[in-house]
């Protein structure tokens, strides 16, 4: 992920040096207009892809966001993703297998 926050942020600074837009200093503060999201969309590895283009293409050209907030969407979308299971998931998976092993225990004794 942060492969591709890195190349978002090229692309907003080709879009800053190549676009006379003399109001706007940093990268990160630059407008994601549908082509540098399209260019990032399909610089995505494919599992990422159709996640990114729902996420980012949302709401009406008024609405763009930029650089930094679309950074910030992906890092939380990564977090969500990597975050480890909950303490009631596992407690519930020992339990489970444990059942199953006693289930299993009990089958072969007799």
């Amino acid at each position: 992920m942060e492969k591709g926050i890195k190349y978002l942020r090229e692309l907003a600074l080709g879009e800053v040096i190549y676009s006379n837009w003399q109001v706007i200093i940093d990268p990160d503060e630059t407008p994601c207009k549908r082509s540098l999201l399209r260019k990032f969309v399909q610089s995505a590895p494919t599992m990422y892809s159709h996640m990114l283009s729902t996420m980012v293409w949302g709401g009406s050209d008024a609405d763009t966001p930029t650089v930094n907030e679309v950074a910030n969407k992906v890092r939380q979308y990564e977090d969500s993703i990597s975050c480890p299971l909950s303490v009631a998931a596992m407690e519930k998976l020992t339990e489970q297998t444990e059942k199953m092993d006693e289930q299993a225990k009990t089958m072969t004794e007799k």
